[in-house]
C-alpha cells in the first residue's frame, strides 16, 4: 500500500496523534483502517509512570450515511 495513501487517510482522519498504518477495502462501499497512535509511551493516570506497553486494543465502528468506516487502533490503556 502506497505511503502516500496511509498519509492522505492520516490526514482525512484529522485524530491527533494517530495515523493510518493499513487499509483494505473488502466491500465496494467500505474502508478498514488500522490507526497506530504515534507516541510510543504513555502516562499512566493512576501512578504518573511512563508505560511503553499495550494494555488494550480497541475496534471502533464508524457509520457515516455515505461512508461505512471500521478504524482498528492500538492505543495505551491502564
Amino acid at each position: 500500500m502506497p505511503r502516500s495513501h496511509r498519509k492522505i487517510l492520516t490526514q482525512l482522519l484529522d485524530l491527533p496523534g494517530n495515523k493510518v498504518v493499513e487499509y483494505t477495502y473488502p466491500h465496494e462501499k467500505q474502508i478498514i483502517l488500522t490507526l497506530e497512535a504515534e507516541e510510543k509511551e504513555a502516562i499512566c493516570p493512576r501512578c504518573d509512570r511512563k508505560s511503553h506497553r499495550l494494555h488494550q486494543n480497541h475496534v471502533h465502528l464508524i457509520v457515516s450515511i455515505q461512508v461505512c468506516l471500521v478504524a482498528q487502533t492500538s492505543c495505551s490503556r491502564f
